[in-house]
């Protein structure tokens, strides 16, 4: 065979269009026996696949190719050797095995057995070919010789055997990475106990892989490293795991009145309107309430086991404050295990004047007839001066925010997020990674903010800022936080709240990750 015809028969190679009926053609020229083996850098021959996959691989991932025959003097790494008759179309075979007209030369330079065979090992193609044609019982034969040699590189050499795959998968396209994967998965060696006659033995075969859609086939092997039986063929596909979900079907009203020192009893229903049960460690615990709004409880008792269409009534008694103004409390529904999982429990309250009885009015009007006339324009002042004093509370107003995110991230807003009274969404971000959010808050009470304020996370792990230090803000003034944050674990979600020592004021701002 000369050169010329080589270049001729690749020349003819390229004119193939139709991918489908070129793999039919090569396995009718497989299936009359052009089998090749390989002879190797060590001097052993070991038997390979056919002429059909690696010229289809050729074709199918684009390998460089060698155009002059010089080339071949130079790097010579291994023979090939042709027992039936010799086959055209090996001057491109992957990476490390080379042959020349002369059928015979000593390679130049050392290279591993495993390097030359790991990207002709690769049974995917093999396979999908075989079924395109008929099916893998035709070509059991060709299979048994394939399998027989990547067991005796798996049981040799078998580091070497993974060391090498990983050193073609950094050289070769994702489409032909994905295809060596399945070769790395048939090179585990697996032991099985011997079996008498009439005998039945089980196995357990575990595959470890981070895709989605992994196909495998393994082979009994003697320990002369001949197979025999059939083939185990196995395909892993991953499982869609539908997550629970957490909803309120019936809340309290937003805002309800009530008289100082009242007991009011909260109560929600919530639903399970997923296909899967919650988790077992669902929890409801308190994470904000108004400053001066105290004795309420920390957590809420929760069902251990809620099942897919189950509703669940959860309630708690608050005791209001003994003073006027609006007050609000959030319980958050959550599970440690699952982050992504869980809903805020919102209550708020106007609270009015202390109802006085009618002999509390009496004794006051009496005290009065004998104070002097003089003195009751000097009180009323003084009595002012102090309610408005002990009314006086920090407050603070969300102008705006902006998310400084890398080009693979991105954030969206949605609707059960927004409209809620009491907190400010922050979004759901998308993706994983280090971004920057900017909050712009305004200070509309009518005393400035504490020197020790800051914004603290007071639900989630804070995605890396627990807490964010701020300098005192004047009334009527702004300020600009900038908070540096980062998603290392799965979906899960987080709060902050201006906070002065145990005293917590303004919204809740919450950010989730998805």
């Amino acid at each position: 065979m000369k050169w010329t015809d080589l270049l001729a028969l690749r020349r003819t190679l390229r004119e193939f269009v139709d991918w489908d009926d070129y793999v039919v053609h090569e396995m009718e020229r497989l299936r009359n026996g052009l089998y090749y083996t390989a002879q190797l850098c060590d001097g052993s021959a070991v038997p390979a696949l056919s002429l059909c996959h690696d010229v289809l691989t050729n074709l199918r991932f684009g390998l460089p190719h060698i155009t002059q025959a010089e080339d071949l003097e130079e790097v010579p790494m291994s023979v090939l050797r042709f027992p039936h008759r010799e086959v055209p179309g090996f001057e491109n075979l992957p990476m490390f095995v080379r042959f020349n007209e002369l059928g015979q030369t000593r390679p130049q330079r050392d290279q591993s057995m495993t390097e030359a065979l790991a990207a002709v090992g690769d049974l995917g193609i093999f396979i999908k070919a075989a079924k395109r044609c008929g099916g893998l019982e035709e070509f059991q034969d060709d299979l048994q010789v394939a399998l027989k040699t990547m067991s005796q590189l798996a049981r040799l050499r078998p580091q070497a055997w993974v060391e090498a795959l990983d050193n073609v998968k950094a050289k070769r396209p994702q489409a032909w990475v994905e295809a060596l994967d399945n070769v790395k998965a048939m090179a585990v060696t697996k032991q099985v106990p011997s079996a008498s006659p009439g005998l039945t033995v089980e196995m357990e075969l575990e595959l470890v892989s981070d895709k989605d859609d992994v196909e495998v086939a393994y082979a009994l092997v003697t320990p002369g490293g001949q197979p025999f039986g059939d083939l185990l063929q196995f395909r892993v596909e991953k499982t869609e795991v539908e997550s629970p979900i957490c909803v309120i079907l019936k809340a309290p009203e937003t805002c309800v009145e009530g008289l100082q020192g009242e007991v009011k009893m909260m109560r929600w229903t919530l639903a399970n309107i997923s296909k899967v049960s919650w988790p077992k460690d669902a929890c409801c615990q308190l994470f904000y309430n108004t400053p001066g709004f105290a004795n309420l409880p920390c957590s809420i008792e929760m069902p251990e086991e809620v099942p897919a269409g189950m509703t669940v009534e959860v309630e708690v008694p608050v005791l209001l404050p003994e003073k006027e103004g609006q007050f609000k409390a959030m319980w958050a529904v959550t599970s440690p295990s699952l982050s992504d999982f869980g809903e805020v429990l919102i209550t708020e309250f106007k609270v009015s004047d202390f109802p006085f009885m009618e002999w509390m009015l009496a004794e006051e009007a009496e005290v009065a007839s004998f104070s002097m006339v003089s003195s009751a324009p000097s009180e009323a002042p003084e009595l002012l001066h102090v309610s408005s004093t002990a009314a006086a509370t920090f407050s603070a107003e969300h102008l705006m925010h902006e998310h400084v995110l890398p080009t693979h991230m991105e954030v969206t807003y949605p609707e059960d997020l927004e409209g809620k009274d009491g907190y400010v969404s922050l979004g759901s971000v998308h993706g994983c990674g280090a971004w920057v959010v900017q909050i712009i808050l305004k200070n509309d009470g009518p005393v400035p903010w504490p020197q020790d304020s800051a914004l603290t996370c007071c639900f989630g792990s804070g995605f890396g800022c627990p807490r964010l230090p701020m300098d005192s803000v004047q009334p009527g003034e702004g300020v600009c936080l900038t908070m540096e944050l980062e998603v290392k674990d799965g979906p899960s979600m987080s709060g902050w709240v201006l906070s002065s020592g145990d005293t917590v004021f303004g919204p809740v701002f919450l950010a989730q990750v998805s």
